[in-house]
């Protein structure tokens, strides 16, 4: 019986966060999403916006114990806004806010840009939501936090178990895991991403028609957490491909055959991100 209780995988505990504001520089609305839920739901208090200017402005008017920093944000930057935010604000306490930088990659290049310029620590996106607990909590702690687990959060409605449809070019592991048992969050992330990633798949069609691809190549970095959560590794190898090939000043042609590869894919996906988006709807 030991032996058997001892392959049992233990269940995360998660620290509850009451006493924080966090502050979340992010333009995915995906990721804004998951975010907010994740950590209002371990009590933290939590405000967003949408670039690093935004940010700043915030910072400067707003007390925050916190602050999520995307490095990669239209109008200004994560590692800009950090700068500002280290050498600039009058506000000397200000100015040494505990700073983490959201990475859509672990390359120790991009990393060691993060700590040049003051941020504090790194989360890799999509994060898993035990890291993102750990690091807001290690370095956002007050005394007015409790240590209780922080599992049991809300009596919103329990997601759909059975049945569900047979899935084929999607998998819903990594969503379900999110929503905590939630079907309320599984339906608007479901219809988010239904309603966010086409025009931003076609946008970049069009950006290297144009060969412009340096938009491409920014619309797919933006687009991966989005493709992430559709649970196709052949997806996301593809989003990444269009990423950095984007970046090597390549022909329209062989673009525009990833391209094609992408989307002949994406689009059966697509499908069946509707089809579970009305079966957990009907549960709604």
């Amino acid at each position: 019986a030991e032996q058997q209780n001892a392959l049992v995988e233990a269940e995360p505990v998660y620290e509850r966060l009451e006493g924080i504001t966090v502050l979340l520089a992010e333009d995915n609305l995906v990721n804004q999403l998951l975010a907010h839920d994740l950590i209002t739901g371990w009590g933290a208090k939590l405000e967003m916006v949408e670039n690093g200017e935004r940010a700043i402005e915030k910072l400067k008017n707003g007390n925050f114990d916190l602050v999520l920093m995307d490095v990669q944000m239209p109008v200004l930057g994560g590692l800009e806004a950090t700068e500002i935010i280290r050498h600039h604000l009058r506000d000397k306490r200000k100015q040494q806010i505990p700073i983490v930088a959201m990475t859509a990659d672990a390359v120790k290049q991009n990393i060691e840009k993060c700590f040049a310029a003051g941020m504090t620590d790194h989360i890799t996106k999509p994060f898993d939501p035990l890291q993102l607990n750990t690091l807001i909590h290690r370095h956002a702690t007050r005394s007015s936090m409790t240590h209780q687990p922080a599992n049991a959060l809300t009596n919103a409605t329990p997601a759909v178990e059975s049945p569900a449809p047979v899935y084929r070019f999607i998998s819903l592991k990594s969503l379900l895991e999110f929503s905590r048992g939630k079907n309320e969050f599984v339906v608007k992330m479901l219809r988010l991403l239904i309603e966010q990633t086409p025009p931003a798949v076609q946008s970049i069609g069009e950006a290297i028609a144009a060969k412009d691809f340096e938009t491409a190549r920014g619309l797919a970095h933006k687009m991966k957490p989005n493709v992430n959560l559709m649970g196709n590794a052949e997806l996301d190898r593809l989003i990444q491909k269009l990423e950095k090939d984007a970046e090597t000043n390549p022909s329209v042609e062989s673009m525009q055959g990833l391209y094609a590869d992408f989307c002949n894919l994406y689009n059966s996906a697509m499908e069946e991100l509707r089809t579970a988006y009305n079966h957990y709807n009907a549960a709604a």
